[in-house]
């Protein structure tokens, strides 16, 4: 067992594995490679092996190395000597000396540039940095993790990677799946961001997290996942996180159904109807001649006396169904219902008894 607590969340076979690697790579003096899409939790994966090696208390410098022009990033890396170039007015420590006697991370390995390919397969070889315009090798003692979501096999092959360098960087090397791959993870995930965002605690309703694990995530997997929340929180209703709140974005990627159809949540069967409304004539739920109720009073009153009447025809229906019922788009939808519960036209406990957004 890991003798810190792992910052990786969920108890898939797939995270088992990968905090048993951990666990081995830690103890020894191997370079790690770490794998995977975007969003995986590639950083997370540095920070647990340098949390659970004996180097621990000593310095975790972490580098994106696609964030940092390639004309510089050989003088951040290694540092430079005064006058190695315009504007060098003193000597200047690169990250691989900051970092030594601990850990550095590279991140996006495979931007590398050639020159800088050299150089880095250099540092491992020799355990010594050069500083840009110096001469004299300055000898270091550090562990090297790097990450990439490219395939740098394909790279070496291509020829922009050195294949020397890849077989040294990954002496040790970390796989980390797809969310898409992991869906049992989701669930904890949801609960895990939920509890940590700030505002929170929040509650996810059981519509709301079904339609979140049929995501397919593919874009940025755990990361998409922790800003698809954090906008629903912005959008929550009494911290209780429903369909209303998920982006239309995410709508989009689950694909529309044509009205008239069955649609169906995910995992637990619920079915409700996108089926057209009765001809028989609309109860108007208002005096006609009353002086109080302006436009968008009426039509706020006209939706609710919709949505009952449809739920009283076929039972609860879907946020979906509805929208294509009265003709809107589901994202309009979501958001007339929201102000609806927050001017008090109608309570969250009721809306939730005739449209499928919560539990209750």
């Amino acid at each position: 067992m890991l003798a810190f607590r792992s910052p990786l969340v969920g108890e898939s076979l797939a995270i088992q594995n990968i905090l048993n690697t951990i666990e081995k790579v830690s103890q020894t003096d191997s370079t790690v490679l770490i794998t995977g899409e975007s969003g995986t939790g590639k950083e997370l994966v540095a920070r647990a092996i340098h949390e659970s090696s004996l180097r621990k208390d000593k310095p975790l410098v972490i580098v994106n190395c696609g964030a940092i022009p390639s004309e510089l990033l050989e003088a951040e890396l290694f540092g430079h000597v005064k006058g190695a170039f315009t504007g060098a007015a003193n000597d200047k420590r690169g990250l691989f000396e900051t970092a030594s006697g601990g850990w550095i991370f590279l991140d996006e390995i495979a931007t590398l540039s050639p020159s800088a390919q050299v150089a880095l397969l250099r540092v491992l070889e020799n355990q010594e940095v050069l500083r840009v315009g110096s001469t004299r090798p300055l000898p270091i003692t550090v562990r090297v993790i790097s990450a990439t979501n490219e395939s740098i096999q394909a790279l070496v092959k291509d020829g922009r990677f050195r294949s020397d360098l890849w077989q040294r960087l990954r002496e040790a090397e970390v796989a980390l799946p797809p969310l898409c791959e992991r869906p049992d993870e989701i669930p904890p995930l949801i609960a895990h961001f939920c509890k940590a965002m700030p505002g929170g605690p929040y509650q996810v309703s059981g519509p709301a997290l079904e339609v979140l694990c049929n995501v397919g995530w593919r874009e940025g997997n755990v990361r998409e996942l922790r800003n698809c929340l954090r906008a629903m929180t912005e959008l929550h209703v009494n911290k209780l996180l429903t369909p209303l709140a998920i982006p239309e974005r995410f709508w989009d990627e689950l694909g529309e159904r044509p009205a008239g159809e069955v649609e169906k949540t995910s995992r637990a069967g619920r079915v409700v109807a996108a089926k057209p409304a009765s001809d028989a004539p609309l109860e108007l739920p208002w005096d006609v001649g009353a002086e109080t109720h302006n436009y968008d009073h009426m039509t706020d009153l006209l939706l609710v006396a919709m949505a009952r009447r449809l739920a009283g025809e076929r039972g609860k229906v879907s946020l979906r169904g509805l929208a294509q019922t009265i003709g809107t788009s589901r994202s309009t939808l979501s958001g007339r219902l929201k102000a609806l519960v927050h001017r008090d036209i109608i309570s969250l406990e009721e809306l939730s008894q005739l449209v499928g957004i919560s539990d209750k």
